[in-house]
């Protein structure tokens, strides 16, 4: 049936339209090699109404770039500014890069050590020898990392490296342990380690937790980012390369045993591609009936690494003369210890920069407000009493944060955070892990089977975008090596 249907052959095909694809089409289509990225049709990853512009976002890594290896990627890439639209240059090291408010605590996480402790001093003294010691340990760890990534010869993707039996014969790491210290401490480890990645913080290694929780590089953090601009400058660079891109509703399935790879059937025209290579970056529980290795569907990966949940949000347009003073762009805030992490009680704030008149009118901010909604929930018990009860609670946590918001508000918009997460490119979900993982080889590899490779946030969530950059790169690599 295939062979008698009109069809398209590359080498490679890209699924999906993330950092992690672009990276790799970008560096393939510089390889001379024919790539054609597959975009799903009527999506679109921000949101613009009367003036504002929105860009929901999976985790802080995607608001600020703190990594010295996602940095030098994407100067690799040639994408010489990384800072926000409205200065012909980046913010480089941010005093403070984001805010995390607690139920009784408000800590601003200063790139300065010094600084730093006089916020812990303020607000958890009981315990500011055991805090001081911790970090004395991260500050070590970390220094080990970095001996690693200065030998001459080091893998120019940095942390990540390729899976090694040899690695997974060693002693297996310690975990993080924050046993011994107050709920307000861990709370605030907890909530720094969820900010830079989309994975729940449960068993992270130590040295995970001190390549995140590192104070060091202050200078290498780029604040203000705009992902999508990015993202523009990426498309731009691959296009002009010879990458093609072309808009689907979506894939229908996926052929394996061409004589040269696979073939894709897109939905709803009957239209066929093929192609030696194909590059997933969509979410695996959004595409598990394709195939996988050896015949195995999707789902023995998608099984290991599960969405927990989906990051439900909310458009706000506000004054800006109702932000409380001293509110920074970035917010992670936690109302209540004791509450799951549902029903409006922990949330991300993100607020478009002060002045940026291409995000607000004048005197004006978009506020984009992410809540945190179980996978299972949104899908078996989702409708409209529970999207209601849930809109409640997460505005009345919003009010606690900015008092008197209801005099300021110019709109709010629920619906289109609705609409977004119905397709299958929608990508801001944090993930939760059902097996033991070694965090420098990701949970699931990029090579998923002989010509199936996956480049998106699930190969190394805990990373956020610079693991998805990161991989992109890995993938392109392996695949140029074999052309």
């Amino acid at each position: 049936m295939i062979q008698q249907k009109q069809s398209n052959e590359y080498d490679v095909i890209l699924l999906g339209s993330g950092v992690g694809s672009l990276v790799a089409g970008t560096l393939l289509s510089r390889g001379k090699l024919s790539v054609l990225l597959l975009k799903e049709k009527g999506y679109e990853a921000s949101f613009t109404k009367e003036g504002y512009r929105f860009i929901p976002f999976s985790n802080g890594s995607e608001k600020i770039i703190r990594a010295p290896s996602a940095k030098r990627l994407f100067q690799m890439l040639t994408l010489s500014s990384l800072g926000s639209s409205k200065t012909d240059h980046p913010s480089w090291g941010q005093e403070v890069p984001f805010q995390i408010i607690l139920p009784e605590a408000r800590i601003d996480l200063f790139c300065d050590r010094a600084q730093m402790s006089s916020e812990w001093r303020r607000e958890i003294p009981e315990e500011l020898p055991r805090v001081e010691q911790f970090y004395r340990e991260m500050a070590y760890e970390r220094s080990r990392l970095r001996r690693e990534e200065s030998r001459e010869g080091s893998l120019p993707f940095f942390p990540l490296r390729p899976p090694s039996m040899l690695h997974r014969l060693l002693p297996s790491e310690p975990p993080l342990g924050l046993s011994l210290f107050t709920k307000e401490f861990r709370a605030f480890v907890h909530l720094q380690l969820m900010a830079w990645g989309s994975l729940r913080p449960d068993r992270f290694a130590t040295s995970l937790a001190a390549y995140l929780l590192s104070f060091d590089e202050a200078k290498e953090w780029v604040s203000d980012v705009d992902l999508e601009e990015m993202k523009g400058k990426l498309l731009t660079d691959y296009l002009r390369s010879g990458g093609r891109v072309e808009e689907i509703e979506t894939v229908e399935r996926i052929y394996k045993g061409w004589m040269k790879g696979v073939a894709i059937l897109l939905s709803g025209n009957g239209k066929i591609l093929r192609s030696k290579f194909l590059v997933l970056n969509a979410p695996l529980h959004r595409i598990v009936n394709l195939p996988g290795r050896k015949g195995k569907r999707l789902s023995r990966w998608a099984q290991r690494v599960r969405p927990k949940d989906v990051l439900f949000p909310f458009f706000l347009g506000i004054q800006e003369k109702v932000v409380p003073v001293g509110m920074r762009d970035f917010v992670i805030s936690l109302r209540d210890y004791e509450k799951p992490y549902e029903d409006g009680n922990l949330l991300f704030l993100a607020l478009s920069p002060k002045g940026d008149e291409g995000r607000a009118p004048k005197g004006k901010r978009a506020l984009t407000v992410e809540s945190l909604v179980p996978w299972e929930t949104y899908t078996e018990r989702w409708d409209e009493a529970s999207a209601s009860e849930h809109r409640a609670g997460v505005m009345q946590h919003v009010r606690h944060l900015i008092p008197f918001l209801e005099d300021h508000i110019e709109f709010m918009d629920c619906d289109q955070g609705n609409q977004l997460i119905r397709h299958w490119s929608y990508p801001h979900f944090h993930y939760e892990s059902t097996a033991p993982f070694v965090w420098r080889e990701g949970l699931i590899p990029t090579r998923l089977s002989r010509n199936v490779y996956l480049a998106g946030n699930q190969n190394s969530p805990y990373l956020g975008l610079e693991g998805e950059a990161l991989t992109g790169w890995m993938v392109a690599k392996q695949i140029l090596r074999r052309k």
